[in-house]
């Protein structure tokens, strides 16, 4: 083992670079070695290809991280929609059911719904022909004009889900009741 300055830009103590020359170990058998597998003929092109396949590597396990993410959280997602989403049609089911019944029993005067009991909303519209929302002289909806209803249209909404039922055309489904 021979020792000789140092006078490239190797990394070395404080003290070495202090006094503005270090010693730098020769080990010929690892030498030898390194240059039978042409670690000459690569000098530093050998680390940085390295590097390149580790970052390259990180990136791929990275990306396939993020969308085993996004895919589980809208998974989640739909789990939690699902739910909504059968408040918001049980909702806009008794928006129709409540409609219905003004039609058909005119001298009844039922409230329409508005909170139900789970927090979900509803609103119903009874149109005219021309698609014109009914309303009453004091500006309630008007469901029991029963030569005017033409169709109605129930919005029933929970927790960011909107579910819209309508009936078109309204008087082949109703009987006439004298």
């Amino acid at each position: 083992m021979k020792g000789t300055p140092l006078h490239n830009n190797k990394a070395v103590s404080s003290f070495a670079m202090a006094r503005g020359q270090a010693l730098q170990l020769h080990f010929p058998r690892l030498e030898h070695l390194g240059r039978e597998l042409g670690a000459e003929r690569l000098g530093t092109k050998a680390g940085q290809a390295m590097i390149l396949s580790v970052l390259a590597m990180g990136g791929i396990f990275l990306g396939a991280t993020v969308v085993a993410g996004v895919l589980m959280v809208s998974q989640i997602r739909q789990a939690t929609d699902f739910k909504s989403s059968t408040v918001a049609i049980a909702a806009a089911d008794a928006g129709i059911e409540w409609a219905l019944y003004q039609y058909t029993h005119p001298e009844k005067d039922v409230p329409m719904p508005g909170g139900l009991s789970n927090k979900a909303t509803v609103e119903v519209w009874c149109l005219d022909k021309d698609k014109k929302k009914l309303k009453t002289p004091d500006g309630k909806q008007d469901c029991k004009t029963r030569d005017k209803v033409q169709s109605i249209i129930s919005s029933g909404e929970f927790n960011g889900a909107n579910r819209i039922f309508e009936i078109s055309d309204i008087r082949p489904f109703v009987p006439n009741f004298p």
